[in-house]
């Protein structure tokens, strides 16, 4: 975060841009309702609205013009991610051994390092799981009146990032049927509002990635609720990128969490329940999607992701707009490009200029 030059991608400010007008030109009350309103009714919302990760870096940039006031938002919440974890599982906060197994596990994931450091919220689903464990098994959470606002943000934080998040009310509910040492009216609490979120998700407000997911797509492939029949291809197909040269990513939090499940003690119940439903989710997905007609497609947007190495890989296996050059029989994905290649120096240097515009400098250096 410390060490971060000025060549951040847009998306690391877009969320700020969109706060910061909100802010500016229609005053913190109107913009925090139509905030509220459009993380339920925008097609995609946490591309364009949030509070925490868009209001909040908003109006300290209006406050202070930077580049990194959502990048650091973002890592915030990821400590505070952590924070959480650890007070779920009981230990101290000022624990050196706590902090340090759950840097360790941090570090053992480059996606949970890409994500806390990033400028959007990709990690911003763990959130909301983080503090529903918190709920259910923090001493600091007996309380109702620490609990009640808890569940709140429990329900209202999946809708302001990604997500994943929107699976937390699972969460709850699952510690309602298997958490230990819990009164009949504080496992009702948590139903309620671990299913009436989920209710919402589904049915009452569903953005479009969810109902691709749930109902499949060119992109998505047959979706969840058509993917049961071909659980068994989803696992090999997920055996076969985790064992592949090379692998997709070597699972080595996902292992060491597996084997740390022994000394889990009284949490052992929900989180291996938790565990088992995030991975089911997972090969869902990898089911339905390896029926995808576009399943290997490359978005545009993804494009300008992609670092040379990757892009000359993509084109020899047949992506991008010079896959026929190498032989590619016709699975141009990406031909909305152009056929030339793209001046990524100077489209780089145009977001920024405009980036500038929106945060308060005049010009950004080519």
């Amino acid at each position: 975060m410390w060490f971060r030059g000025v060549d951040v991608p847009g998306w690391d400010l877009l969320l700020t841009a969109q706060g910061q007008d909100l802010l500016a030109t229609r005053g913190p009350w109107a913009a925090l309702r139509e905030t509220l309103v459009q993380v339920r009714t925008f097609w995609l919302p946490p591309a364009a609205y949030s509070v925490p990760y868009g209001l909040v870096p908003g109006a300290l940039t209006l406050w202070w013009p930077g580049l990194f006031w959502q990048p650091l938002v973002v890592f915030l919440a990821w400590m505070a991610t952590l924070v959480l974890l650890l007070v779920a599982m009981g230990w101290p906060l000022r624990s050196a051994r706590g902090w340090t197994l759950a840097l360790l596990a941090w570090g053992a994931s480059p996606a949970l390092l890409s994500y806390a450091v990033e400028g959007y919220p990709w990690g911003a689903g763990m959130l909301p799981h983080a503090l529903a464990l918190a709920i259910v098994f923090a001493r600091g959470f007996r309380r109702w009146w620490v609990t009640l606002p808890a569940l709140a943000l429990v329900w209202e934080l999946p809708w302001h990032g990604y997500e994943l998040g929107k699976t937390a009310g699972t969460t709850l509910v699952l510690a309602a049927a298997l958490a230990p040492e819990a009164g009949w009216f504080r496992r009702l609490a948590w139903a309620v509002t671990g299913a009436t979120q989920q209710v919402a998700v589904v049915w009452l407000w569903p953005t479009s990635n969810m109902i691709a997911f749930g109902r499949g797509n060119a992109g998505a492939g047959v979706g969840l609720l058509h993917a049961w029949p071909l659980l068994p291809e989803g696992v090999a197909r997920l055996a076969q990128a985790m064992t592949g040269n090379p692998p997709l990513i070597v699972p080595v939090l996902a292992v060491a969490g597996v084997l740390a499940l022994w000394w889990a003690g009284p949490a052992r119940a929900v989180l291996v329940a938790t565990w088992a439903f995030q991975l089911g989710l997972v090969l869902l997905l990898a089911a339905g999607w390896g029926r995808s007609p576009a399943g290997e497609a490359v978005p545009a947007r993804r494009w300008f992701q992609r670092g040379g190495r990757a892009r000359r890989r993509e084109e020899r296996e047949g992506f991008g707009p010079r896959a026929a050059d190498h032989g590619a029989p016709g699975r141009q994905r990406v031909g909305a490009l152009g056929s030339r290649p793209l001046r990524h120096g100077a489209a780089r240097a145009e977001c920024l200029h405009a980036a500038g515009r929106l945060l308060g400098r005049k010009r950004w250096a080519r």
